[in-house]
């Protein structure tokens, strides 16, 4: 069997993913990053 494919498969799911979760925080930081300045304390 030749390992390739599977490895190259099984790292293109993970890295949807991870690009996924990053995309999630980074979206998430700025929208808590504008509430807290639209509601200053």
């Amino acid at each position: 069997m030749d390992p390739g494919p599977i490895i190259s498969e099984i790292l293109t799911d993970y890295g949807f993913v991870i690009l996924m979760g990053i995309g999630a925080l980074v979206v998430l930081g700025l929208v808590a990053d504008r509430f807290r300045r639209r509601q200053p304390r």
